[in-house]
């Protein structure tokens, strides 16, 4: 790819921000060419190897992370407003099956006990930073 064939587009399509280059086709589709994706919490997730993504125009990737810090910006901001019980059981619904499976996580999962006040909050908060850094 040169710059000359390279147009950025950004369209959601549910859970998140998908980028596309307009200018270039998936293979054997109309479709345009995926590149990679945003997540509602701003991670970006490329769909096209490291030389492609190294090809595109400095401007374009610019606009890339741009839009990677606003999402992130915006779901920690309507994040925080919801109750700490109700992030709590988006944060279990989203990965628990995934960090039971990693020490500390595993062990720490286990000592959550809502009828522990205070050491909830602080375990929670431990759980929920690494929620918002890897996965939201």
């Amino acid at each position: 790819m040169d710059n000359k064939n390279f147009e950025l587009m950004g369209g959601y399509l549910g859970n998140g921000l998908t980028l596309f280059n307009k200018a270039e086709r998936e293979a054997d589709s109309y479709d345009y060419k995926v590149i990679g994706h945003i997540s509602p919490g701003g991670h970006i997730s490329w769909r096209c190897d490291s030389d492609y993504i190294k090809a595109i125009p400095v401007n374009d990737y610019l606009k890339i992370l741009d839009w990677s810090v606003e999402a992130k910006k915006n779901f920690r901001h309507s994040w925080f407003e919801l109750p700490e019980l109700e992030r709590y059981m988006k944060i279990l619904d989203r990965v628990y099956a995934e960090l039971y499976k990693l020490e500390p996580w595993r062990q720490l999962l286990d000592e959550m006990d809502l009828d522990d006040g205070p050491g909830f909050h602080t375990k929670f908060v431990q759980l929920e930073e690494y929620y918002l850094n890897y996965y939201a």
